[in-house]
């Protein structure tokens, strides 16, 4: 069985950013309108599931690509320009 990013790698300098500035917006996507007792930054999520998903590379630039591409998914706000990035391969 291949090795996972989230074992090689994980962006925890930016989650502890990016986290409490998540919280603190009351305005946009549905899980900042009601306040949950037990909130978790969708940036957290998003970079777990992402770097769980992908496999570690043995081609440096790929491997620094996909940390590039595990830090974008670690935003607040993804931009649309990050999201639709495959689509236009």
């Amino acid at each position: 069985m291949n090795k996972k990013m989230i074992e090689y790698w994980f962006p925890i300098k930016i989650l502890g950013v990016e986290g409490p500035k998540e919280k603190r917006v009351a305005i946009g996507r549905p899980p900042s309108i009601h306040l949950y007792f037990a909130r978790r930054p969708m940036c957290a999520c998003r970079a777990i599931i992402l770097s769980s998903l992908l496999e570690i590379p043995s081609d440096d630039k790929l491997l620094k690509d996909y940390i590039n591409l595990i830090e974008n998914y670690c935003m607040g706000e993804i931009p649309n320009s990050v999201i639709f990035e495959g689509k236009n391969d």
